[in-house]
């Protein structure tokens, strides 16, 4: 008698089991299949915030969904001054203006997955740096700009970590810097301007190193962060104004920028009239010290050092200039540096 009713248990259990599984399978009750739903992937997209004030990384995920999902990791330092992800190595590259260190974390998928962290497993380098500003990478290299002595180190990027390559002076006090192909493009510290070092990685001996061509930016004060987008031809550079004043900054982006520097062999000056600019006091810009792009989500990030003790604001791309307001503004105290990573899910 115990035995059949065992049996009976087993058969309603399966039963309720096969009923409950109608909500994740498509039952075709007629000609008996069944159809199993693929889960719907998701673009990948994850925006790097440091600080100037504090030892936080944080990391927004899922950009595109507006989740805001945010991920806060704990550096070594205080005062991180510069940040890369690049995630086909799935690694984070952090310049510490504290300790005058570079180092890398790897295995940064598993780290946000984790939702929070820290990140004492990074490999740092010597100290060799007395003011870092800025990093910029192309492919295993990259370059650092120091301006306590106008200074570019640049390294070669290993599974052991970065390592040293050349040292180079330079006449610019540089606070920014973008790789466009081969070329390397730095804003000047205290002027509405940039240079650019042709085929940058051609030099390899150590000393000093003239840049290759001036570029002058009408209406910008104080040029400071910058970014170039390879698919739309887009630069886009912040002007931090005067550095007291917590609302005077703003925004440039120049459109078909490569055309232009083409059509010049000297010096090159974009008047205003060929920029798109955000300026006002809608924008919430003070001192904006770094900036990213999203063409593909049609948006612009921006890590705004003093405004509100900082921010980060995101604004739409726009093809016209005007006094707007972001679209996105959340407390970043001390935002110092910005790296942005999107990655397209697979076509089903």
């Amino acid at each position: 008698m115990n035995f059949r009713i065992i049996l009976a248990v087993m058969a309603f259990s399966a039963l309720s089991v096969s009923c409950d599984s109608d909500d994740d399978l498509n039952v075709d009750r007629d000609d008996n299949t069944v159809d199993v739903q693929e889960p719907q992937l998701r673009n990948r997209s994850e925006l790097f915030v440091t600080s100037n004030t504090n030892n936080t990384v944080m990391v927004m995920q899922n950009m595109d969904d507006r989740d805001d999902d945010m991920i806060t990791l704990g550096s070594m330092s205080g005062n991180n001054v510069a940040v890369r992800f690049d995630g086909a190595r799935d690694e984070m590259i952090l310049v510490d203006g504290q300790n005058g260190t570079l180092s890398t974390t790897g295995d940064m998928q598993n780290i946000l997955g984790l939702g929070s962290g820290d990140l004492s497993n990074s490999v740092t380098g010597s100290p060799a740096f007395n003011t870092p500003q800025a990093m910029a990478i192309s492919d295993d290299l990259l370059v650092i700009a120091d301006n306590a002595n106008n200074e570019l180190y640049t390294y070669r990027r290993t599974d052991n970590g970065p390592v040293p390559q050349n040292v180079f002076s330079v006449d610019e006090n540089i606070t920014g810097l973008e790789f466009v192909g081969d070329d390397l493009y730095a804003t000047v510290d205290g002027t509405g301007g940039m240079v650019v070092f042709f085929d940058f990685f051609t030099n390899t001996t150590n000393g000093n190193l003239a840049s290759s061509r001036p570029i002058m930016l009408d209406g910008v004060v104080a040029a400071r962060g910058i970014a170039f987008d390879r698919d739309s031809g887009t630069l886009a550079v912040t002007d931090v104004g005067d550095i007291t004043d917590s609302r005077d900054g703003g925004v440039v982006m120049i459109n078909d920028f490569l055309q232009m520097m083409d059509n010049s062999t000297n010096m090159i000056t974009i008047p205003e009239n060929m920029q798109t600019r955000i300026y006002g006091q809608n924008t919430q810009l003070g001192n904006p010290r770094a900036i990213q792009m999203d063409p593909t989500s049609n948006r612009i990030f921006v890590a705004e050092e003093t405004n509100g003790g900082g921010r980060l604001l995101s604004y739409t791309m726009n093809t016209v200039s005007g006094d707007f307001a972001p679209t996105m503004s959340m407390s970043a105290p001390g935002a110092s540096s910005l790296s942005y990573y999107r990655e397209e899910a697979p076509e089903q």
